[in-house]
């Protein structure tokens, strides 16, 4: 893979990332036009490690908020923290880690039971277009849903078990990981920027524990990992998604909302036609 391939692939895949149009659907497209080979799963690790290292940092400050934050309850005294605030604050904090771990435990066990079959996906052009079109319309429906007032502590125990499988859904190549958790999280009451902040919290660890079990097969291949790949590539790779990554989180955490998925979907349904239009052609 060549220096050039290897950026662009870093600058699709951290804005199709952040954003609600699939990432991992917009670069098997985006490879299949660079170049005839399959893409290689250590740069498809690498780049999601990229992203999960930028939304951790970026979401540090939301992380530290949500896990510490006061209740709403009127502290007579602010100075003085009661116990029973304490616990408060410690059963929500607990509460939290709880429903993300089972969020992503929906996630990752029905994954395991498909996963080859999910694999022969990623180089399946076709595919990846009617996908997008899907896609396309999980996001339509998204802007017609009234956002809820639930906060990421209201969440129920069977919303988070619905949250965390519609993200292993998003594993398919062409479903936007964010845009079918959203749908979800508005279906069941959440309120858009708490949804938003709940679907990043739990892709975090999802993208790097998926990262580390994909590594764990190459450990013992040094050079099929780390070929072709300098540092500069590391670096410059990095610096790429980082800047990306924190104007497309900002964004979409402050400027865009739910009616602001429509450019979105549209620019779903062009890119999925034209993949089935183009592999169409091709095969004729």
């Amino acid at each position: 893979m060549t220096f050039f391939e290897f950026l662009w692939l870093c600058v699709v895949q951290t804005i199709t990332e952040l954003l609600p149009i699939s990432s991992s659907g917009h670069l098997v497209l985006v490879n299949s036009l660079l170049t005839s080979n399959p893409l290689p799963i250590r740069i498809i690790i690498l780049l999601h490690l990229y992203t999960a290292v930028v939304i951790s940092i970026l979401l540090l400050r939301e992380i530290t908020s949500i896990l510490f934050s006061y209740t709403n309850t009127t502290l007579t005294n602010p100075l003085k923290i009661t116990s029973k605030f304490k616990y408060i604050v410690s059963y929500r904090r607990f509460k939290l880690l709880k429903l993300i771990a089972l969020s992503c435990f929906f996630t990752v066990f029905p994954f395991f039971f498909v996963r080859e079959s999910i694999g022969d996906l990623f180089s399946t052009v076709q595919f990846v277009g009617w996908a997008l079109l899907a896609n396309g319309i999980i996001l339509m429906i998204s802007t017609k849903l009234k956002s809820g007032d639930k906060s990421i502590y209201d969440i129920s125990w069977l919303a988070a078990c619905l949250i965390g499988f519609a993200q292993f859904v998003g594993i398919v190549p062409g479903i936007s990981r964010l845009g079918i958790t959203l749908l979800i999280a508005l279906l069941c009451g959440i309120q858009w920027r708490n949804a938003v902040i709940y679907s990043y919290l739990i892709s975090v660890p999802v993208i790097i524990g998926g990262a580390i079990n994909e590594m764990i097969p190459l450990i013992n291949n040094t050079s099929e990992f780390s070929s072709s790949l300098s540092i500069l590539h590391h670096l410059v790779g990095f610096i790429i998604v980082a800047v990306i990554g924190i104007t497309a989180i900002r964004l979409l955490l402050s400027k865009i909302g739910q009616k602001s998925l429509i450019p979105f979907a549209i620019w779903c349904w062009i890119a999925g036609a034209t993949a089935i239009l183009l592999t169409s052609s091709a095969s004729q």
